[in-house]
């Protein structure tokens, strides 16, 4: 795991005030917490256990909370504040004497759905090289990184050609740092992608959220408010499954686990909405997709009873060709979580077969597997009520 996460917290977010009269961005509620406070929550159960915040704008306030962070998630937590006005390289620079081995650098005012450990991973598979992670560009905005091969080719502050955004999470050794004064002179993200020839990029599909403005931070808010979104499988878990080898084609084939319905119903106030992740791979042509249709308004007119919205993301690929969207890839999960702007870890999957599991896995989303006139109540309830506590 790496040695150290250091936040960058320097920034006086005039583009957020006058909310950031007052309060540094990195403090600014996303929920429950300071966004800063869900980078180190994060960081923590991935087994992250130093931190270095490097502040300046109102860092006072930020230094106040180190004690009962470092407490609360179990961290060793130095903060260093300089001058408001300093750049973030400069920050970084004068601060080389506490950074340590392998480090991964975050944005603090940035909540990048990242599990560290495939970060890591990534990051010890080119042990002599620089990584960051990419996100796709917000709706409406540019990326800034053009990559190919999961190689950087070039870094620009905007460009609506470039694939990706950085969004942080910037991967490198302390030893490329200690000597390298032109940090001094310029932003720290600058200077880390000006190393193009030896940069990679692990792409994150998933939604990010940034402080930039109001508007941002009302759709982080938004999202880290809701309540839990629900995946579950259809054939199986909901209703009774096709004899081996079949498949369920019509609404008279349909055999639904009426207690299901009822106990979703019972604590609906707990879920945000509902997404039917199912593989249907007998959709062949048109007549086919027209018959399926029909079988997936019913099904969602059925779960209407629950109380909450309901979506349904399906993959038609066959057994024998290679999908990202057939289950166990993550594809449909990860389609629906960009277009809702899920936050992953607020999410349970329930489903029947490995393949259901392997697919919540893969996304680091808790699972259980649950089939039909099978459900696990019990587990349900427990799990629903640990991720409401956690958010």
């Amino acid at each position: 795991m790496f040695d150290q996460l250091v936040i960058l917290a320097g920034g006086i977010g005039e583009r957020l005030k006058p909310i950031t009269n007052t309060i540094p961005k990195p403090l600014v509620k996303v929920g429950k917490r300071s966004i800063i406070e869900q980078i180190i929550k994060d960081a923590s159960e991935s087994g992250i256990k130093s931190i270095l915040i490097l502040a300046g704008y109102l860092g006072e306030l930020i230094e106040k909370e180190c004690s009962y962070w470092s407490q609360k998630y179990d961290v060793y937590i130095n903060f260093e504040k300089t001058p408001a006005e300093y750049l973030s390289g400069k920050r970084v620079y004068l601060a080389r004497k506490y950074l340590r081995g392998d480090i991964v650098f975050s944005y603090g005012d940035n909540y990048v759905q990242q599990d560290y450990i495939e970060l890591y991973k990534f990051y010890r598979n080119y042990k002599t090289l620089l990584l960051s992670v990419g996100c796709f560009p917000r709706e409406g905005k540019s990326g800034n990184l053009f990559v190919k091969n999961d190689l950087l080719i070039s870094y620009k502050d905007q460009s609506s050609s470039a694939q990706l955004t950085d969004v942080g999470l910037l991967c490198i050794n302390n030893k490329e740092i200690a000597n390298s004064k032109e940090l001094i002179n310029e932003k720290f993200e600058d200077w880390f992608f000006r190393k193009v020839s030896r940069n990679r990029i692990l792409t994150n599909e998933l939604p990010y959220f940034t402080l930039t403005n109001k508007q941002t931070l009302d759709i982080a808010n938004k999202s880290f408010k809701e309540k839990l979104t629900l995946f579950i499988d259809r054939d199986g878990t909901i209703n009774k499954l096709a004899p081996k080898g079949n498949f369920i084609t019509t609404i008279d084939e349909l055999q639904f686990d009426e207690n299901a319905l009822r106990f979703l119903k019972e604590i609906n106030e707990y879920i945000e909405r509902i997404i039917i992740v199912t593989n249907q791979a007998w959709v062949e042509n048109e007549s086919d997709y027209l018959q399926y249709e029909k079988l997936k308004l019913f099904v969602e007119e059925k779960f209407e009873q629950v109380g909450v919205d309901v979506f349904t993301y399906s993959c038609f690929d066959s057994f024998h060709k290679s999908s990202d969207f057939r289950k166990p890839k993550p594809g449909m999960l990860v389609d629906a979580i960009r277009d809702h702007k899920v936050i992953r870890k607020k999410s349970i999957l329930l489903g029947d077969q490995t393949t259901d599991l392997v697919a919540a896995e893969n996304l680091r989303i808790k699972s259980i597997r649950t089939c039909y006139n099978q459900w696990d109540y019990s587990t349900i309830n427990k799990c629903v009520s640990i991720l409401l506590k956690e958010f």
